[in-house]
């Protein structure tokens, strides 16, 4: 008779695994009422509650006209694994955050996610969307940006990132740029 000493983390990790699994299935029906892009910014509070020792200044810019087509329960873990993921890589109690939106003539609304205060290196930024990728932080999974492209894709659009460290940026700088259809 043994045991196998595990630990709680690992437990846990089990537990997001798991959790994280279920949303990566196939996309349920869309909505049929239209969600704005406003409304679903709202689940921001959950980073906060996430976070709590953590001072976050979280600007957003999401005009009341936007709208989006979208399924509803999918949409905010988008916003809550990227800004999650900035406050993680921060790493410091002051965080700034911003989220924006504006229409495209295309008709897609793109959306704007992003920290200042962290950096994410040029070979990173091929990798970031891949299954297990991690990087910057302790005790991620590398599954909520994969999570993030799966699900801003099945809606139809588009995501990627950006970043840069330079002079009006010290500490550096990422966006996260999605689409999404109206």
């Amino acid at each position: 008779r043994f045991s196998l000493p595990v630990s709680t983390d690992a437990f846990e990790r089990t537990g997001v695994v798991i959790h994280h699994h279920a949303l990566m299935g196939p996309r349920s029906d869309m909505d049929d009422i239209a969600r704005a892009v406003g409304k679903l910014v709202e689940h921001i509070d959950e980073v906060r509650k996430l976070h709590p020792n953590q001072k976050l200044d979280i600007k957003v810019s999401v005009p009341a006209e936007i709208w989006i087509q979208a399924d509803y329960t999918r949409i905010p873990r988008v916003f809550l694994n990227i800004l999650s993921n900035a406050v993680e890589a921060v790493g410091t109690t002051a965080v700034t955050l911003w989220v924006s939106a504006r229409e495209l003539d295309s008709g897609c609304i793109e959306v704007r996610v992003g920290n200042d205060g962290s950096y994410i290196s040029p070979e990173n930024l091929d990798k970031l969307f891949d299954l297990f990728f991690t990087s910057g932080k302790t005790g991620g999974t590398g599954l909520g940006l994969a999570i993030v492209k799966k699900i801003v894709t099945q809606h139809g659009g588009t995501v990627h990132c950006t970043s840069e460290k330079n002079a009006e940026y010290p500490a550096g700088r990422v966006e996260f740029v999605f689409t999404l259809q109206k």
